[in-house]
């Protein structure tokens, strides 16, 4: 199954899906390096900003972007996310090739990066935000880099190089909440503080 499509199966040869999805990651995380990079990730919009959320795999990435969608944001992706910039220097959330090749869906649009949030399990909902170099420890602890294992030595630099600014460009923040928890209002209240 291709590592963006969550737990939406996928017809045809498993292999060859993952062949694919490797050669994918590959060019586009060249295409984009050195000012971006693919990572293990979910992402909503509203109103055109984007908070992209981080856990490792099981963590309620896809299940927090599938319940917000069905609220008042806009899907980018459920589990691969591009976050780079453009030629306008303006960082953006994009969803990954493989989601737009196996869903036939082509109008997601990119939104403006605004915010990350690591994704926590918790009897209690509470929102902690956290250091730039903590989130960049988290996002490299988690390996949040999807494409790293198939990058050479220089462009794993550029990547990682290109992690570090995001954290120290974007607010990150925890997010524990408990998964039968709505947390529609908790992360429109999170996007309208770090939004200008």
């Amino acid at each position: 199954m291709p590592a963006c499509l969550g737990s939406r199966p996928f017809p045809g040869n498993k292999a060859a899906v993952n062949t694919r999805d490797r050669l994918l990651f590959r060019a586009q995380a060249r295409a984009i390096l050195p000012e971006g990079v693919i990572l293990h990730g979910s992402c909503v919009e509203q109103n055109g900003n984007a908070v992209v959320f981080l856990a490792p795999s099981g963590g309620g990435k896809s299940t927090i972007a599938m319940n917000l969608a069905s609220k008042n944001f806009f899907f980018i992706a459920d589990d691969t996310v591009i976050v780079t910039k453009g030629t306008d220097e303006h960082t953006r959330c994009l969803p990954c090739g493989s989601l737009k090749l196996s869903t036939g869906i082509q109008d997601i649009a990119p939104a403006f990066m605004k915010a990350f949030v690591f994704l926590e399990k918790g009897n209690n909902t509470e929102v902690v935000k956290i250091l730039p170099r903590y989130g960049e420890y988290r996002a490299r602890r988690t390996i949040s880099i999807i494409s790293m294992p198939h990058l050479n030595r220089e462009e794993k630099a550029q990547a990682g190089r290109y992690l570090q600014r995001l954290f120290h460009s974007f607010p990150a923040f925890i997010l524990r909440y408990p998964l039968e928890t709505d947390p529609s209002d908790i992360v429109s209240e999170l996007l309208h503080r770090v939004s200008p």
